[in-house]
């Protein structure tokens, strides 16, 4: 479920947990958390701060005797945790009146909840357990299980976070539990300071080259968490956030992030003092969906961008022009004011049909004003470059990336051109990533 108010949005977090050293001999404690966020931005869409509203807790004792398969498997009986989910939406719904805020849709940061169906904990490789809904009625008789393989356990003692709803980042936002010992594997070799708010860095692992990936995708960055102790054996609690490559794939000597700082959040400030040459936590490999390996070759792409929103279209871009493909972009980038425009001289010069937005810009600032919302309406005046290119779908893909007021706004927008979303299994020609 969505709630969205006045410089607000909230969003589910739900996922399992799982005693592994229970109080009693032969039994395991198993259960299913949900929390509701909400992400506070000021007037241009910048995030200030994120808390915990609600949130609430099922569990379940079992015992061998309980569980026949208890040594393969551990299950939930159904009816709680629809108990739970009864009980959280009812006061939700009372939240959400208290508030003013309107509710849309139901849908989970990571798994869309259908009006229907029986919920369960889904694990499947490269995902973490979450919160689904298959789809049919319910049936009383099913069971929600989490699989005990080694694989598993560390996933949940990790609370690695799902990768992909749609085409959406999405991330437990959980403290994981770091590998013992030295909880780093990666250096900063080389940082660029954009302005106060803007930072962009290198990050190399200790391989000493970057892991295989496409352009479009992500990794985590993580440091320990300074109020919890590290464990008798040597494991850190980590805090851990997701960022877009603007790194190409032939750029194999370090990974480029761009970062944004959030004053009140647990690991940018933190970020933004280290310096190069110091050590941080960093994600074996790039992952994600959000790239163009779908969309036909010769598409025009118009990419959509706020803020740091901006870095996987960057990948895109040189990547291209690295291999010799002539594809044409249209970058729209919309930021507060000029020096938020990260990469504003290098896509000025990279052969592309570059378009900044500044909300906030002085005097002195040539270019347009207003969100990204206002290129897009105003196509055939932004620039004689557009002139032979029409914003309907079958001369061009939009692709969306950034604050979600500007994704939900924007695909609004290109829906009444005759724009579709593109889906896991409906491909369409409107692709986007929402960065929280």
């Amino acid at each position: 479920m969505r709630l969205q108010g006045r410089g607000h949005h909230h969003y589910f977090e739900v996922g399992p947990h799982l005693t592994l050293n229970p109080p009693h001999h032969g039994q395991r404690q198993v259960g299913v958390e949900v929390a509701l966020m909400e992400l506070v931005e000021d007037d241009d869409g910048d995030a200030l701060q994120e808390r915990v509203v609600l949130q609430a807790a099922h569990q379940q004792t079992f015992g061998h005797h309980q569980n026949p398969r208890a040594r393969r498997s551990l299950a939930i009986e159904p009816h709680g945790v629809a108990n739970l989910l009864a009980q959280f939406a009812t006061t939700l719904l009372g939240h959400a009146a208290r508030r003013g805020t309107r509710s849309h849709a139901p849908w989970f940061k990571h798994h869309d909840l259908a009006r229907t169906g029986k919920p369960r904990i889904q694990h499947s490789r490269g995902h973490a357990c979450g919160l689904a809904c298959s789809g049919r009625r319910p049936q009383h008789h099913a069971s929600m299980r989490v699989q005990r393989s080694q694989e598993l356990r560390q996933r949940l003692i990790d609370r690695k976070p799902l990768e992909r709803s749609g085409h959406r980042r999405v991330s437990l936002r959980r403290h994981a539990m770091s590998t013992p010992t030295d909880w780093t594997n990666a250096t900063i070799v080389a940082r660029r300071v954009v302005n106060a708010r803007c930072l962009v860095i290198h990050v190399r692992p200790d391989s000493g080259h970057v892991q295989q990936f496409l352009p479009g995708q992500f990794v985590q960055l993580g440091l320990p968490r300074l109020d919890v102790p590290p464990t008798p054996e040597g494991r850190v609690r980590l805090v851990k956030r997701s960022y877009s490559l603007a790194s190409a794939p032939h750029e194999t000597q370090a990974y480029e992030l761009c970062l944004a700082l959030v004053e009140t959040g647990q690991l940018t400030p933190r970020l933004w003092p280290l310096q190069v040459g110091d050590r941080l936590w960093c994600d074996d490999a790039p992952k994600g969906h959000f790239t163009l390996e779908r969309l036909p070759g010769d598409a025009p792409l118009v990419c959509c961008a706020t803020g740091t929103g901006i870095a996987p279209f960057v990948a895109m871009l040189r990547a291209a022009r690295h291999a010799g493909v002539s594809r044409r972009f249209v970058m729209i980038h919309g930021v507060r004011e000029p020096s938020d425009l990260a990469y504003d001289d290098e896509l000025r010069g990279a052969g592309c049909t570059y378009i900044p937005l500044c909300t906030r810009a002085g005097a002195d600032w040539q270019g347009m004003r207003g969100r990204v919302q206002v290129a897009l309406t105003r196509w055939h005046e932004t620039t004689p470059e557009l002139a032979d290119l029409p914003l309907d779908p079958q001369h061009a893909h939009v692709l969306l990336c950034g604050n979600p007021a500007m994704i939900d706004e924007v695909r609004d927008l290109l829906v009444q051109r005759g724009y579709t979303l593109d889906t896991a299994k409906t491909p369409g020609t409107l692709h986007f990533e929402r960065y929280w």
